[in-house]
């Protein structure tokens, strides 16, 4: 879209210039520009809703998802003892089903439990014919000889995943409680596509929808990091991994280092310090949950991409902030020059 930019300034000046009053003081003109940037920005702002976008990064002894795309949330083993069956299996392929839970939890060094809650088939070179279960158990261990693995292991950690566990309400399979060492939460905005619905802004210097960082949390350890919701309040799959290093040599303590992103407008993160609220808060808007209704140790710290950050962050915006500031500073010298000439 080929646009005259010096036609379009001449325009806008024109109006804004016949717009402001004559003879007025220098402060009331300026107060009077300032109020139109305002109502331009926030008119630029309310018309577009570009989806941002939050990342995940970070140590946790466990983490869990539950299954919305079976081909995404497939993996494979080299080997794993069977805890149910009592049996070691070697080339273990495992997809889970629309709903099942997968549970990542590291047992200690070069130990790794992965639990199915829910549907799932599983085959191996030992099985005959594809397994199909409803809860079962594998344990990912370098120490059994009979059923040793060293190396990485790396896992699927996509769908609904829910990452730590707050200390005093640890679920963990094992004999400690999981809890989530420490982690980063970072908050991508997009630039703004189109100017007003009807103007694309895919020209010079304007990059439509292109990523920036809005903003980076640090997660305090024992934390639990829970729902990403979209800007309805709709749950949004999780995509990445989760790496855990079998080794019993590693220097750093035994937990899964993971990463993971969604095209989300909130995340939920549960601190281990509990706090009080009276108001809702966007991520509880969005699991229908209420204030009443929440004890106050489980009220979640909301992580979002909000006005300010947009305004502050947005590189197509920064454009045209400089743009509406030299067609109001032109204005206003043009108004000047001529209550000059009149004057005379």
């Amino acid at each position: 879209m080929s646009i005259d930019l010096y036609a379009t300034l001449k325009r806008v000046v024109a109006i804004l210039r016949d717009k402001i009053p004559r003879r007025l003081s220098v402060s009331r003109r300026l107060a009077l520009s300032i109020l139109f940037l305002i109502g331009a920005l926030f008119a630029v702002v309310s018309f577009t809703s570009p989806q941002p976008m939050i990342t995940f990064t970070g140590r946790s002894e466990i983490a869990e998802t539950m299954t919305t795309l079976p081909d995404s949330a497939a993996f494979s083993i080299p080997y794993a003892f069977l805890a149910e069956g009592n049996r070691c299996l070697s080339k273990v392929h495992v997809r889970p089903r629309n709903g099942t839970r997968v549970i990542y939890e590291v047992l200690g060094p070069g130990e790794l439990l992965i639990v199915l809650v829910g549907s799932a088939t599983v085959q191996s070179e030992e099985l005959d014919e594809p397994l199909t279960v409803d809860f079962q158990r594998f344990i990912v261990s370098s120490r059994e000889q009979s059923c040793s693995y060293q190396g990485y292991v790396r896992l699927p950690l996509t769908g609904l995943i829910q990452i730590g566990e707050e200390p005093a309400n640890s679920l963990g399979y094992g004999d400690k409680n999981p809890i989530l060492r420490h982690g980063r939460i970072q908050v991508f905005g997009r630039s703004i596509s189109r100017l007003l619905f009807f103007i694309p802004l895919n020209w010079g210097p304007f990059d439509a929808e292109a990523l920036y960082l809005a903003e980076t949390i640090d997660v305090p350890a024992g934390s639990r990091v829970s729902r990403a919701l979209d800007e309805e309040g709709n749950p949004v799959r999780w995509w990445g991994f989760a790496e855990f290093n079998m080794s019993l040599t590693s220097e750093e303590a035994p937990s899964l280092f993971l990463s993971a992103s969604a095209n989300a407008g909130a995340v939920s993160v549960f601190a281990p310090a509990p706090r009080r609220g009276s108001v809702l808060t966007a991520c509880q808007r969005g699991s229908g949950e209420s204030v009443s209704e929440t004890p106050s140790s489980l009220l979640p710290e909301c992580i979002s991409l909000d006005l300010s950050a947009q305004l502050a962050g947005d590189p197509n915006l920064r454009w045209i902030y400089g743009a509406l500031i030299v067609m109001v500073a032109f204005a206003n010298l043009l108004h000047l020059r001529s209550e000059i000439k009149t004057d005379r």
